[in-house]
């Protein structure tokens, strides 16, 4: 606000030192103010001193107020547009009347812009392009795949700079969130500057929103934002904790030390009153420092994980290596685009012990669902199969039958009692009641055939919400019945989702972790449902595919078994 109103560097650099001091203070602030000494703090005079005491007392500050009445909100919105300064939004204000982003993109368009002293129409094209993309990327959330797969392109071409000694993704993609809504990138160099331009020089950038030497923005062709942030390699480990977040979980790390005279930031552990770091090179020794275990990134959300790894009660989450199998495949038989040989290969080459083929049943008539005769066709084209692979690969003949809108399913007890393995799913009828939803759900769960309820709230991220269902009484049911909840993979259902899965693990609730493929490719999405599992704190033991393959066949015959175990 100082800025807009053209006030002096002097008192800017006053105002920014203050934040700084403050900020690095180990006492409560409120303390300070309490025994008379804000003004013993390092440049803060009398007039600072006034301001913080206002803000302490009445949680506002007139001087703010004041400020804000002079300018527009729309001015003041124009400073989040890359390349508009408070310099250039105190301009365009006062010598064109320009009082909003909207106004903004009219005077660049229209030439109003082009003519200001020291703008010009590059400047004017330039906000513009950066006016769309803030407005293309506002709200826009990337899936977890697409964000992953962008920060890998990044990652790959900064280890191939000579200067990057450590390279990787922070920020909630770490903590594998299933929304990102922008990338935020690690690198240890002792060579920062190299690092930064090699970053901002990347062909997939389309322009540079901020670049110094150890912190860069830059927006990607494509409108995603990517931030880098270089570190010295021997503060890696406290900086990877503090920049992959989240937020909550870092505020309480730091109340954590505090409380042990200590302080913790992205530069290391320090004892108080010391400048030296106890622990900064590995997340451990971070950690270790604070007497907690180290807290994987996905648990990293102040949901009870600080009070586990300080007692040693970290829960052993699931992984991708302890997947034995997918139990929740389509072929052409349905709406895949792989023949069961193809899709059974795959799965081999992947080091599975088994797979289940659970084409659609008939009443999914838009998904091209198999109706008896197919399904018997299907039964001996596994056979075929089955002689191939051998002892390779255990293929299961399942089915996904569809829950209708009435809670039955398509086929009678005798004809599902000839599967493997059953999935019971809601394709439609979304709009129905809560309670009708709830009661076709647990029909299904109580069905003796069912052994797997797939995607069970239905939702399809950024574009269809959950539907309406009463998920404490359906995790009530699952429990009770020994039927497994399915956590499914596909980066834009992920459903279950962590908090769910959380809230029916401790009901007592088992699971099948499954991508739910119908494309090749689509195997290797198993590792975002394993992530969004291992955020619901899910171990291993309650996963039914994390099971070898004796077990597996042993829960098929009686899905109470793990139920009983736990």
């Amino acid at each position: 606000m100082l800025e807009l109103d053209g006030e002096t560097h002097f008192r800017l650099l006053a105002y920014q030192k203050a934040v700084k001091t403050i900020g690095d203070l180990e006492v409560d602030i409120w303390d300070v103010y309490q025994n008379d000494g804000l003004q013993d703090i390092p440049g803060i005079g009398k007039g600072l001193s006034d301001k913080i005491t206002e803000i302490l007392l009445s949680g506002t500050c007139r001087f703010l107020e004041e400020m804000r009445e002079k300018f527009p909100d729309g001015v003041r919105q124009m400073l989040a547009i890359p390349g508009v300064g408070p310099k250039k939004a105190r301009q365009v204000y006062i010598e064109l009347g320009v009082e909003s982003p909207e106004e903004l993109a009219d005077a660049a368009e229209d030439g109003r812009l082009a003519e200001l002293p020291g703008l010009g129409e590059k400047t004017a094209k330039n906000i513009l392009r950066n006016l769309a993309s803030l407005e293309a990327a506002s709200d826009r959330r990337l899936l977890l795949n697409e964000a992953t797969e962008i920060a890998e392109t990044f990652i790959d071409q900064l280890r191939e700079v000579p200067a990057a000694q450590q390279v990787m993704a922070a920020g909630s993609l770490r903590r594998m969130k299933e929304q990102i809504r922008d990338i935020d990138i690690l690198v240890a160099s002792d060579e920062p500057a190299v690092v930064t331009e090699a970053f901002c020089s990347l062909p997939q950038v389309a322009y540079v929103t901020n670049q110094g030497e150890t912190r860069s923005s830059v927006m990607t062709n494509i409108g995603i934002q990517v931030d880098l942030r270089v570190v010295a390699p021997g503060q890696w480990g406290s900086a990877l904790v503090y920049f992959t977040g989240s937020i909550e979980h870092n505020v309480r790390l730091r109340e954590l030390a505090k409380a042990r005279s200590m302080k913790v930031s992205e530069y290391g552990v320090f004892r108080t009153e010391e400048e030296t770091p106890i622990a900064s090179e590995t997340e451990e020794d971070v950690y270790r420092a604070l007497d907690m275990d180290c807290i994987p990134p996905h648990l990293r959300e102040d949901k009870g994980e600080i009070e586990a790894a300080g007692s040693g009660r970290l829960p052993n989450t699931v992984s991708l290596p302890d997947m034995r199998g997918d139990l929740h495949l389509h072929t052409r038989h349905s709406d895949g685009t792989r023949e069961v040989r193809e899709v059974a290969s795959r799965a081999a080459d992947m080091g599975y012990d088994y797979i289940a083929i659970t084409d659609h049943a008939e009443k999914l008539h838009v998904a091209h669902g198999l109706k008896r005769k197919r399904v018997l066709a299907q039964r001996e084209e596994l056979e075929e199969v089955r002689a191939e692979f051998g002892d390779r690969l255990k293929i299961l003949h399942g089915t996904e039958l569809n829950i209708d809108s009435e809670g039955s399913v398509d086929w009678d007890d005798e004809f599902l009692s000839a599967f493997d393995l059953v999935i019971a799913s809601i394709h439609g009828g979304f709009g129905q009641p809560k309670g009708k939803l709830t009661e076709r759900v647990i029909s299904a769960i109580e069905n003796p055939h069912v052994h797997i309820v797939g995607h069970p709230t239905g939702r399809l991220l950024g574009r269809r919400a959950p539907y309406e269902i009463d998920l404490p009484e359906v995790f009530s049911a699952a429990a009770a019945n020994g039927t497994a909840l399915e956590v499914n993979s596909f980066p834009d259902r992920l459903d279950l989702r962590d908090d769910h899965v959380r809230a029916a693990s401790e009901k007592g609730c088992v699971f099948a972790i499954n991508t739910d493929s119908h494309r090749l490719g689509h195997l290797r999405l198993m590792g975002y449902g394993v992530g969004t599992a291992a955020r619901g704190w899910l171990t291993p033991g309650s996963v039914v595919n994390c099971m070898d393959t004796s077990d597996l066949m042993a829960w098929l015959a009686d899905k109470t078994i793990m139920s009983k175990e736990r």
